[in-house]
């Protein structure tokens, strides 16, 4: 059930008939807590309960600020503070339908720290539900899921929720390192352990201690590092490369992978007892082509969001754009569509109505609309698909950045204001290689 709060008021939360938000619950009191907005800012008080309210799992005294995402427990019953959350409704065009149940809106945006997710969809909601739960333990969790739908946001997500939430969180792909790269990286290293080991440094365990780390495809960890995973989990601790120390650690560790790991099991690449330590809590994200409801909307916001970057109001999606982002597959979910919707503004540029024309080939091309017609004789000219033109752009600059990095990856995708990830997977997209 979801209850809107005003700018500026106050609600009593409590079992009593009078309050503004009543909670049919023994363990809460009659008048339990107060929550008051001023100027856009929200505060909790709790009103001398008799089992206390606590926020982000630590029980609270006197007036706390609220900020997106907070949980707040009363007693038994758990309400979590949402802030710029708002309804959108569904587009009849993809089947979806407005759905409003005891004043939840059938959709919002659900905000996790500089990041945000839309929910329509039910299993969206129950997956985020579950994760917010989860976030309150400090068991580890797997995240199943195609590419691009979204599992680092999940993880994000544990991490926001979590206590944890002030201290560091750390991601790496597992997919992107050798083996002995990928054990200095997680591990750290001694002095002289290897050639340019110049000076000790500490691995990412180390450097997330009091956080999480985000393990994502953790299916590609090597297996010989596999031991030293599970030893993290058991003992919570590290021995760096080059030392023989063990190194006490503090982490939650949330992995991701796109791999059936049972069959990795099966087949020997991955060990049994990690899987079950990493398995404690497990979420898998539906395709985005299983959550039609929050395909348009997802559309809009990305589009809206391109838009405002490259300084347009924000564009409109055609009835035959939008039947054609219907009938595609997105192979590449959430990550597909955010990439398709800033070609389309590109291409739609300046606006206002994004049609099937503006949209990637491979997703108009499943349309059936007819051909272009030819050009007349005399008047023939070579054309490219502008998003070949783009990948050309985006190529060359990439390779621009990295000779003026000096090969530092890192260094490159700051130059060009591209996420590191983003970078990474990239490279292997336009196959570039370490400048000479």
């Amino acid at each position: 059930m979801a209850f809107s709060l005003s700018r500026d008021g106050s609600v009593t939360i409590g079992r009593a008939p009078t309050s503004d938000i009543t909670v049919d619950d023994p363990s809460v009191s009659r008048q339990h807590a107060r929550v008051t907005t001023a100027d856009g800012r929200a505060r909790v008080l709790d009103l001398n309960s008799h089992n206390g309210v606590k926020l982000n799992g630590q029980q609270i005294a006197g007036w706390h600020p609220l900020h997106g995402g907070d949980v707040i427990a009363l007693g038994n019953a758990t309400l979590v503070f949402h802030r710029g959350a708002q309804p959108v409704t569904p587009s009849p065009l993809l089947g979806g339908e407005a759905s409003v149940n005891r004043g939840e809106p059938s959709s919002y945006r659900l905000e996790i720290g500089d990041r945000w997710v839309l929910v329509a969809d039910p299993s969206t909601r129950a997956n985020y539900d579950l994760l917010r739960r989860l976030a309150r333990s400090n068991l580890s969790v797997l995240i199943h899921g195609e590419t691009g739908v979204g599992k680092e946001n999940a993880a994000r997500a544990v991490h926001f929720w979590s206590a944890r939430r002030t201290n560091p969180f750390l991601a790496l792909n597992c997919s992107t390192l050798s083996e002995t790269l990928a054990e200095s990286v997680l591990f750290g290293h001694a002095k002289g352990a290897f050639t340019d080991a110049k000076a000790a440094r500490p691995g990412l365990f180390e450097s997330a201690s009091g956080g999480t780390v985000f393990l994502d495809e953790v299916g590609e960890l090597p297996r010989a590092l596999q031991p030293k995973l599970l030893r993290v989990l058991e003992e919570k601790t590290v021995v760096r490369v080059g030392e023989s120390a063990e190194i006490e650690v503090d982490v939650r560790i949330v992995a991701a992978t796109n791999r059936n790991l049972d069959e990795q099991v099966a087949a020997g690449h991955f060990r049994k007892d990690l899987l079950f330590r990493l398995n404690a809590g497990k979420v898998t994200l539906a395709p985005l082509r299983d959550r039609r409801r929050e395909l348009p909307l997802l559309a809009r916001a990305f589009l809206a969001e391109e838009c405002a970057n490259l300084g347009f109001d924000p564009f409109e999606l055609s009835a035959a754009a939008m039947g054609a982002l219907g009938s595609h597959p997105w192979p590449g979910n959430v990550r597909e569509l955010m990439n398709a919707m800033k070609f389309a503004a590109v291409a739609a540029a300046p606006g206002p109505i994004v049609e099937v024309r503006h949209l990637p080939q491979d997703i108009k091309g499943v349309t059936g609309e007819p051909p272009a017609p030819a050009a007349r004789p005399g008047r023939a000219r070579a054309f490219r698909p502008l998003r070949a033109e783009i990948q050309e752009l985006e190529r060359t600059r990439m390779a621009e950045a990295l000779e003026a990095a000096g090969g530092v990856q890192a260094h490159a995708a700051q130059l060009i204001g591209m996420p590191i990830r983003t970078f990474m997977g990239k490279l292997k997209l336009h196959k570039l290689g370490r400048p000479r």
